[in-house]
Formats: structure tokens, C-alpha cells, sequence
């Protein structure tokens, strides 16, 4: 395990790195790109276990904080990104509902009612809800409700009071706390560490619906309850920067190579269609040549043909303007000419945006050509 996160660290940091670009993107304007690399970077070195989960989880995780505009794990409390099992998942606290809310313009408060507490409320056309505490912690006595509430700019008002039979059903419900109750080495969950914070967040979730939404409060909301409910909610595909794909192909590079030969011996050409004489590839086209060429040429090639255009590589294929696009296909096509005969073109990608890490890595080994026999 040691030996593993020694190694897996630094590239998760170096790729981080890479998509500051990216990050830079989804970024709100208060928020800016530098602090948030740096907050994710702290981040992995105090929880350095986030190293070993998938590329896709983790950056796809701080990409999501990043649209949100919640920093993860500072003192703020906003969010945080956990590892579960191998995948990096998001864990948004209430005081990061609470900075949504305001953002949106309403002013949010989430507090625990205890029985020493004074506390009463009312319903209906005349609501009315007043809490307060006891003043020695210690004869607070046993937890009985949460609520939370909302005022707008005008002074308008509303809350939700949740009884302690509500908050347990919230828990119940709970995927980490259910892991929890069936091995407790797994009772790390805020609902076994920090319940009053759950309670809280529970009152708010409940609240929500009756309250204007922007869009960051609303995916943050589905996001808190998909993991509630499930684990790790489904994030949004992560492309990974072009730098990033070099890497990888440094060690697959080989198996493309056999697999390759193996068509050859089958007397069959690579998948793809042939570019005409004296023409160039646009668009899609283009991208698909490029992923092509660098797949044949292998990891070292390309970085060299890159530093040589000085093109960097972390860019992402996508952030390349047209006349870079140009210069790199011509400069690794003419370099793959001087090896062997040009290779045909790819399939092009459906869209003309940045290529999914699945379809550039070369195929892995004894995986079975396009059309052999």
C-alpha cells in the first residue's frame, strides 16, 4: 500500500496540475483557479489514499466542486472529497447548502433543538418559530428536533421543523450509515462522527423545496442525495488533458504495436479511412488523425515533437487552436512517414470537443482487431 500511494501520489498531483485549464473553466468568478488547484492539491497530501481512485472519480469530483464553486476540505466545511473503496466521491456539508442559498440571495440557518432547550413553533397563515437554547450545555438533555430557515431580502420567511422520528428515517436511509451498521471499521460516515451536522443538513435538504433554487443548490441537492441514497452519485464524464494521455501511452504502447502486427500477418489494414493526396483533415477529422499518430509514434516521440512546436503538453486537444492542430498532425505524420508507411485515418469522435480518455488509449492486450477473422 505504501509503495503504491508513493507512486500514485505524484501523478495524481502532477494530473491535477494538468487540468487547472479545465478547473479554470468551471469556475464561478469569485473563485479563482490557482487557490482552487492549490486547496485540491493540500487536499491529496492530507488525504493521500485519493490517489489511488480512479482518474475519472477524483477529477470528475473537483471538476463538479469546481461548477459549484465549494472549495473541498478547508476549514470553511463546504465539501469534501472522500475515497469509497476506489472512487472519489463528493460529500457537500450544510454549511456549503448554506453559502448556495446565499449566493441565490436568501439568507439560510440550520440549528438542533434539545430537550432543555425552549423551543416552539406554529404552522399556517400565521407561522411563527422560536427557539432557545439552554445556556448549560450539559442539561441540554436528549435530541428532539432540527429545523431550518429561510428569509428573503424583503423579510419574508419560512422554515422546517424535523422531528427526531424524521431525522432517524434520514439516517435509516442512509447508505454509509446502513454500511456502518453491518461492520463497524466502516462507521466513519458524518452520521456516526458529526450527527448534529447531518441533522442540520437533513432540515435543509427537507426545506429546499420550498424555497427558489439556483441551479448550483439544485445539482448540489441531487448530488448529496444520490450519495445518501446510493454511495457515489454518478458524475459527469471527465476528459483528461492530451499530457496526461501521453503518459499512458508510454506503457500500452507495445500491446498497440502487437496487435497491429497481427493485422498485418492477417493480411488487413488498420480500421479507419485514407486522407487524399494533398489534403488536410478539419474538425473531427483532424482530432481523430492526430489521436491516431500518437497512438503509432508511442509517449516519448510526440512530447519530443511537441516541446519542438512548442506546444505544451498538458494542453487539451480541444483548447488547441486550428493552425496548432495543423502543425502537430503534419509534424507526427511526417515522423511516422520516416518509420513506416502512413497510417490511415481513425473514425473521427461523434462531437468536435475533447476526446474521451477511453477512445485515445491504444487497445489493450488480446483484445481482438476491428474486422479480423
Amino acid at each position: 500500500m505504501a509503495t503504491d500511494l508513493a507512486k500514485a501520489l505524484p501523478n495524481a498531483m502532477g494530473l491535477v496540475q494538468q487540468m487547472q485549464p479545465a478547473i479554470e473553466m468551471a469556475l464561478p468568478k469569485h473563485v479563482s483557479a490557482d487557490r482552487m488547484v492549490r486547496v485540491c492539491l493540500t487536499m491529496l497530501r492530507n488525504t493521500p489514499k485519493l490517489a489511488l481512485c480512479t482518474r475519472e472519480s477524483l477529477l470528475g469530483s473537483i471538476i463538479e466542486l469546481a461548477q459549484l464553486g465549494l472549495e473541498p476540505a478547508t476549514p470553511l466545511g463546504h465539501a469534501w472529497i472522500i475515497p469509497y473503496s476506489n472512487t472519489a466521491q463528493i460529500l457537500i456539508g450544510y454549511k456549503g447548502f448554506i453559502a448556495l442559498a446565499d449566493r441565490a440571495g436568501l439568507i439560510v440557518t440550520a440549528e438542533c433543538v434539545y430537550a432543555g432547550d425552549r423551543f416552539d413553533y406554529e404552522l399556517g397563515t400565521s407561522p411563527y418559530l422560536k427557539h432557545r437554547p439552554v445556556d448549560d450545555l450539559s442539561k441540554r438533555g436528549e435530541f428532539r428536533y432540527a429545523y431550518a430557515t429561510a428569509r428573503w431580502p424583503d423579510s419574508r420567511f419560512t422554515f422546517k421543523v424535523c422531528t427526531k422520528a424524521d431525522i432517524e428515517d434520514a439516517q435509516g436511509r442512509s447508505a454509509a450509515w446502513k454500511a456502518g451498521q453491518q461492520n463497524t471499521k466502516r462507521q466513519d460516515s458524518p452520521w456516526y462522527t458529526d450527527v448534529d451536522a447531518m441533522r442540520r443538513k437533513t432540515a435543509i435538504r427537507r426545506l429546499a423545496p420550498f424555497i427558489p433554487m439556483s441551479p448550483e443548490l439544485a445539482r448540489a441537492l441531487q448530488i448529496d442525495a444520490a450519495q445518501e441514497a446510493n454511495g457515489p452519485p454518478d458524475l459527469p464524464p471527465v476528459q483528461l488533458p492530451v499530457g496526461d494521455m501521453i503518459g499512458d501511452m508510454a506503457a500500452k504502447v507495445e500491446a498497440a504495436k502487437q496487435i497491429a502486427d497481427a493485422q498485418k500477418r492477417a493480411g488487413e489494414s488498420a480500421p479507419g479511412t485514407e486522407q487524399p493526396e494533398g489534403t488536410m483533415p478539419a474538425g473531427d477529422d483532424l482530432n481523430g488523425a492526430i489521436q491516431h499518430f500518437a497512438t503509432s509514434l508511442g509517449a516519448d516521440a510526440v512530447v519530443a515533437i511537441m516541446g519542438g512546436l512548442k506546444i505544451p503538453a498538458g494542453a487539451l486537444l480541444a483548447e488547441l487552436g486550428e493552425v496548432d492542430k495543423l502543425r502537430l498532425y503534419a509534424a507526427l505524420r511526417d515522423a511516422t512517414a520516416t518509420t513506416e508507411a502512413p497510417p490511415a485515418t481513425e473514425p473521427a469522435p461523434a462531437e468536435n470537443t475533447l476526446i474521451p480518455v477511453n477512445e485515445l488509449l491504444p487497445p489493450l492486450p488480446g483484445a481482438v482487431p476491428k474486422g479480423a477473422k
